[in-house]
C-alpha cells in the first residue's frame, strides 16, 4: 500500500474545488482590476480559503517558464505576475468536486477539510496579527505561513479523493503519531511530497510535514511548524482533545499532548485569555464563510 500511495502521488496535477466557492472566486475575479493591487489582495484572501485553487495558482507562478529566482509563497504575489486572462483561465477550468448523491458522503468528509483548513488559515492569521506579530516581522514569513496552513491538510484530502479506505483510518489518532503505521503514509507526509512534486517553497513544505510534530522538525525551521500547530490545535478539531474530554485519545496521551501545545505556547508567550479570543473570533469568521458557501457541518 505504501508503494501504491508513491505512485499514485506523482500522478496527481491538482484537486477539485467546491462549486459555490469557485463561483464566488469566480465572481470577484470578474471584477478585480490586474492593475490594481487592493482589487488583487480581495482575489486572493477569497483563493486562500480554498486549499487546491491556492496551490494551483503557486504552482504556475513558481513555473520555471516565468523564470523567478526566488519562489512565490503567497497567491497575491502570485496574481502580481499572472494576467486577467490567464487568471479568468485558471479560476474557470478548475475541476469541480461533484455533488451528486453517490458522492454525498465523499462531499461532505470534502468539505469538512475545507472548513478545518479555512479555520486554521483564520486562526493562524490573528495570531500573526496579534500575539504572534513579533515573532514574524519578515513578509514572506508571513506569507509561507498562511500559504502552510491553507496546504497543511492537502494529504487528507489525497486520501479522502484517492484511498478513501485509508482516509478513514488516518482519522484515527493513530495516523498523528510518525511513529505509527509505517504500511501507509501519514497525511502530512504526503502533503510535504505533493508540495516537493508542485515544487512549492521548501520552508512552506517543512510546515506542513511536521504540523503535529514540530519537535522533530530541525531547529532552523522549527518556528513555522510550531506556529501551524499552535493554530492547527486551536482549531474545532482538536481543541477538546486538548482542553476537554476525548474518548479518542488515553488520559496518558490526552496530557502528553496538552503539555506539548502548552510548552510551544509559552515559548511564544501565549496566554490562555488570548487562546479563548483568538479562538472565538476565528470561529465565528469560518462559521461565516462556511454559510457563505452553503455549507452546515453535520450534527454531531
Amino acid at each position: 500500500m505504501f508503494n501504491e500511495i508513491l505512485n499514485t502521488l506523482y500522478t496527481i496535477d491538482h484537486f477539485p474545488t467546491c462549486p459555490a466557492l469557485k463561483n464566488i472566486i469566480l465572481d470577484t475575479a470578474g471584477s478585480a482590476d490586474c492593475k490594481d493591487k487592493k482589487s488583487l489582495a480581495g482575489l486572493a484572501h477569497h483563493i486562500s480559503f480554498d486549499p487546491s485553487m491556492f496551490i494551483e495558482f503557486l504552482k504556475i507562478a513558481n513555473a520555471d517558464s516565468f523564470g523567478y529566482r526566488k519562489k512565490i509563497s503567497s497567491v497575491n504575489n502570485a496574481l502580481l505576475i499572472l494576467d486577467d486572462e490567464l487568471i479568468n483561465l485558471i479560476i474557470s477550468q478548475h475541476p469541480l468536486m461533484p455533488e451528486i448523491p453517490s458522492y454525498q458522503a465523499l462531499f461532505r468528509d470534502y468539505m469538512l477539510i475545507i472548513k478545518h483548513t479555512i479555520e486554521v488559515r483564520i486562526i493562524l492569521q490573528n495570531l500573526l496579527d496579534g500575539v504572534l506579530i513579533n515573532a514574524t516581522a519578515d513578509e514572506n514569513e508571513r506569507d509561507e505561513l498562511i500559504a502552510a496552513s491553507v496546504i497543511h491538510d492537502i494529504g487528507l484530502l489525497f486520501l479522502l479523493l484517492y484511498f478513501p479506505n485509508e482516509y478513514r483510518k488516518s482519522v484515527s489518532h493513530n495516523e498523528f503519531n510518525p511513529a505509527g503505521n509505517a504500511a501507509v503514509p501519514d497525511h502530512a507526509f504526503i502533503g510535504s511530497i505533493l508540495c516537493e512534486y508542485w515544487h512549492l517553497p521548501y520552508s512552506i513544505r517543512v510546515s506542513a510535514a511536521f504540523h503535529h510534530y514540530p519537535w522533530l522538525a530541525d531547529e532552523k525551521i522549527r518556528k513555522g511548524a510550531e506556529m501551524l500547530y499552535i493554530a492547527d490545535s486551536l482549531s474545532s478539531t482538536f481543541y477538546d482533545i486538548f482542553y476537554g474530554e476525548s474518548d479518542v485519545y488515553s488520559f496518558e496521551e490526552h496530557i502528553v499532548m496538552k503539555k506539548q501545545l502548552l510548552d510551544i505556547t509559552e515559548k511564544y508567550g501565549i496566554e490562555m485569555t488570548d487562546i479563548a479570543l483568538i479562538r472565538e473570533e476565528s470561529l465565528l469568521h469560518t462559521e461565516k464563510i462556511m454559510d457563505d458557501i452553503g455549507f452546515s457541518s453535520p450534527a454531531a
